[in-house]
């Protein structure tokens, strides 16, 4: 992509030049290319296991994965040779890039499995452009570059690379630990449990559970439990109408006054002030579990 003419200028923000959409089906075993690619496109494969060929490499497509070639790029699409192939796809080319984005050259030309997200946005885009029929010759407004920008940045950055590299890391044992604890505060009544009962379901000795726990999070897995549930309580104090005492029902309290006691030695605040600053306007306070032990959708 060394042509002056296809470099987009660094600024503050995504710029395009020009954007169009569109949708192909492919009968089995029928190829394109190979074509020299001259502007940017997005591919969306909808259906079917295709492969991609460039010079950076041969990629096994399948329903879900997104290719983002770029100009320069020397391509050629081997449609599946059993089944149709339909995929989506829009041409684009940009006048400006943010200043903190890596070189268009350094961006990866394919996500094979991406995010649900990248693949939501995907369509939205193409949906968008579609209802603009002059957009090959009229750029798109602010609006629309805001949203291409979003989904750039995320394809870019994509959720997994937030992730704890160390929880990929994790041996299966502290795995089983951590989702039994949060299966466990995840249910209607939480009941609080021991440590051997965690080190059963973990499948190692109590001793073993506690030296790998202190190696990964510096803390003791009945305190990481403790912070969990304490984790749990906020949400419940900023956004219920629930007394104290059942807010430490809920989270494996039976007795209020432990709860309050305890709350009020990890953060500082005693849960009804904690309340009061929430309900006021004011930010949570910076929790103490390690990243790899907060809440998250799925376990």
């Amino acid at each position: 992509m060394k042509n002056p003419s296809t470099i987009p200028k660094a600024g503050t923000q995504l710029t395009l030049a020009y954007l169009y959409s569109g949708i192909g089906i492919f009968q089995p075993g029928e190829i394109l290319g190979p074509r020299l690619l001259t502007d940017f496109e997005g591919v969306l494969i909808i259906e079917g296991h295709p492969s991609y060929e460039t010079q950076y490499g041969i990629y096994h497509l399948e329903p879900g994965s997104i290719v983002l070639a770029r100009p320069g790029s020397h391509e050629t699409y081997y449609w599946d040779a059993n089944a149709r192939t339909r995929h989506t796809y829009f041409h684009f080319n940009l006048e400006q890039i943010p200043d903190d984005w890596p070189d268009p050259d350094d961006w990866p030309c394919c996500r094979l499995r991406p995010a649900r997200i990248l693949n939501e946005m995907f369509q939205h885009i193409v949906d968008r452009a579609s209802q603009h029929a002059d957009w090959p010759t009229k750029r798109p407004g602010v609006s629309d570059n805001r949203v291409f920008g979003s989904f750039l940045d995320i394809y870019l950055n994509p959720p997994e690379s937030f992730q704890d590299p160390s929880m990929l890391e994790f041996p299966d044992s502290l795995r089983r630990a951590i989702k039994y604890m949060r299966e466990q505060l995840d249910s209607p009544e939480f009941k609080p449990f021991p440590l051997d009962e965690l080190s059963r379901v973990a499948n190692v000795s109590s001793n073993h559970l506690c030296r790998v726990f202190n190696k990964e999070f510096g803390i003791s897995p009945m305190r990481a439990c403790r912070l969990m549930q304490f984790q749990l309580a906020i949400p419940l104090l900023a956004r219920s109408s629930l007394s104290i005492k059942a807010i430490a029902d809920r989270c494996g309290f039976p007795d209020q006054l432990h709860f309050s006691r305890s709350f009020g030695h990890t953060f500082g605040l005693s849960p009804s002030q904690l309340r009061r600053k929430l309900q006021n306007g004011s930010p949570p306070p910076p929790s103490p579990l390690p990243p790899s032990l907060m809440p998250r959708l799925y376990w």
